[in-house]
């Protein structure tokens, strides 16, 4: 019973992102996407047996696709306020795979950020994916980004911008964006409009950890609706 439960689950949430999909590509005022935080790349990487045991950096990889006309950005470029304050958009729907309540704590935070302060943003639903049952759009820029650095020594982190770009070259290139140390925010903080989920003494919610799908409203911008079945 609890594997059919899984499964019914399952299809519910892509039949749900599959009808986002079209209202996004029907509609101007819906933005839908799916993102997800791809594998660390090392850097250096390179098929010669010493850098096998030099030091490595991280590169990080932050996926965005618009399920609406399968662009590929930086997440912070459409969520940023308050340039993006141009937008005529009322909703705005976020997918990301299902993960641990206090991982998705700080994603909630900048939600209800959002929320509050973008000037058209109206509604954000944030609903996860059945664990294991994800196969997001934006799984298929990792694979992309992955097959081409196969082959391709790499010996610093702006070397794996450049593959990132030319990963896909049609209908165009990725438009990927390196961000500095003053465009990452702290959602973990003790800002003001953080504080209604934000208590590094409180215990996250029962019903938080076990939440499938999460929605931020302007009307009330200092409340987390969560939805657990």
């Amino acid at each position: 019973m609890p594997y059919l439960k899984h499964l019914e689950c399952k299809e519910a949430e892509r039949e749900h992102r599959n009808e986002d999909k079209e209202a996004a590509k029907n509609d101007s005022n819906i933005l839908a996407f799916n993102f997800d935080l791809q594998a660390v790349f090392n850097t250096p990487k390179c098929a010669v047996g010493p850098f096998f045991y030099v030091r490595k950096l991280a590169v990080y990889n932050l996926a965005l696709y618009n399920l609406g006309n399968q662009d590929y950005r930086n997440l912070r470029m459409h969520l940023e306020v308050p340039n993006n304050s141009n937008w005529n958009t009322s909703g705005l729907e976020l997918y990301l795979t299902a993960a641990q309540g206090s991982r998705k704590m700080p994603l909630a935070c900048m939600c209800l950020y959002v929320v509050r302060n973008h000037p058209t943003i109206q509604l954000i639903d944030h609903p996860f994916f059945e664990p294991g049952h994800s196969q997001m759009e934006c799984d298929s820029i990792h694979s992309k980004i992955e097959q081409k650095a196969k082959a391709i020594p790499v010996y610093t982190p702006d070397e794996w911008l450049q593959i990132m770009r030319t990963a896909r070259t049609n209908p165009r290139h990725y438009e990927v964006t390196m961000l500095l140390h003053d465009d990452f925010q702290d959602f973990n903080s003790t800002k003001e409009y953080l504080r209604p989920c934000n208590s590094s003494s409180a215990k996250v919610p029962a019903k938080y950890r076990d939440a499938v799908w999460l929605q931020y409203r302007k009307e009330v911008p200092d409340t987390v609706f969560i939805k657990t079945d």
